[in-house]
């Protein structure tokens, strides 16, 4: 462990401990860098904890001042559904919240039996579950975690039809080359960058958010199967020429459509106007 890591696992006891004085909790995980051991000088905290009722925010306001924490600013404000706080402490900027033990478990149902909510950041949790130290509630902590390592079948598919949408940049490529378009053509092709990681990460069973996608390559190294020197060609998608950008685009997504097709042949990952052919040369 870093030097780094360890201070975020010593302040996460420490606020876990004082926080357990003013609210009844039922769990407490710590989350991110601090709980993976890829803290660094930059890294904040990330302490998500869990209770059968949304605490009065005096009882928040409460631990904070007994921890000595800096002044608060709320994330999520203090409502029915929980907080989210950020402020500062012993140089780390610290989020701490109190989510409902009933609402993650109706979310877990969305995710993993309706396949809902996948793009937002609630696959990001479902990996902070996954890779989270437990410092209060470990049974809890346990279960939600059995259930989000199984990443049934159905999820796996869904992941890839919801991440497998890319719009044909190579088909418009001759229309492009004549336009001011440089923005939206940088704007589509982090789109399907997007898309690819996605659609990798469900034949892989990763859980992926868009939201606040850090350590990618770490990410993409957890993908056994994926096209050649994925990670490398990703990036270069934005450091290309125009043209050579969009090529190498059209190839992943080719080599990206015959994994998908031999690894979940159900699964309909045809492309309209595929790569390959003559692209529209007036627009």
């Amino acid at each position: 462990m870093t030097g780094p890591t360890e201070h975020l696992r010593g302040l996460a006891r420490r606020i876990t401990d004082v926080y357990l004085r003013h609210v009844p909790l039922a769990g407490a995980v710590l989350t991110g860098s601090g709980a993976r051991g890829d803290a660094d000088h930059f890294s904040d905290l990330d302490l998500l904890l869990y209770a059968d009722e949304v605490p009065p925010a005096a009882a928040a306001e409460a631990a904070q001042r007994e921890l000595g924490a800096g002044e608060a600013v709320p994330i999520m404000p203090h409502g029915p559904q929980g907080f989210l706080d950020q402020f500062p402490l012993d140089g780390v900027q610290c989020q701490v919240g109190v989510l409902l033990v009933r609402d993650v478990d109706e979310e877990l149902d969305g995710l993993l039996v309706r396949h809902e909510g996948l793009d937002t950041p609630l696959p990001k949790i479902a990996t902070g579950l996954l890779e989270g130290i437990p410092f209060h509630g470990e049974e809890l902590i346990e279960r939600w975690r059995a259930r989000v390592a199984e990443y049934p079948e159905g999820l796996r598919e869904a992941m890839v039809r919801q991440w497998w949408r890319f719009f044909p940049l190579w088909y418009h490529e001759g229309a492009l080359a004549e336009r001011d378009v440089a923005l939206w053509r940088q704007e589509e092709l982090v789109n399907a960058a997007y898309g690819l990681v996605g659609t990798l990460a469900g034949v892989k069973r990763l859980y992926f958010a868009r939201f606040e996608f850090k350590r990618q390559r770490a990410f993409i190294a957890k993908m056994a199967i994926a096209p050649e020197r994925f990670a490398d060609r990703l990036e270069a998608l934005f450091t290309l020429p125009p043209a050579e950008a969009v090529a190498e685009l059209g190839a992943l997504v080719l080599e990206t459509q015959a994994i998908v097709e031999r690894e979940l042949p159900g699964v309909d990952v045809s492309l309209r106007r595929p790569p390959g052919g003559p692209s529209v040369q007036a627009w």
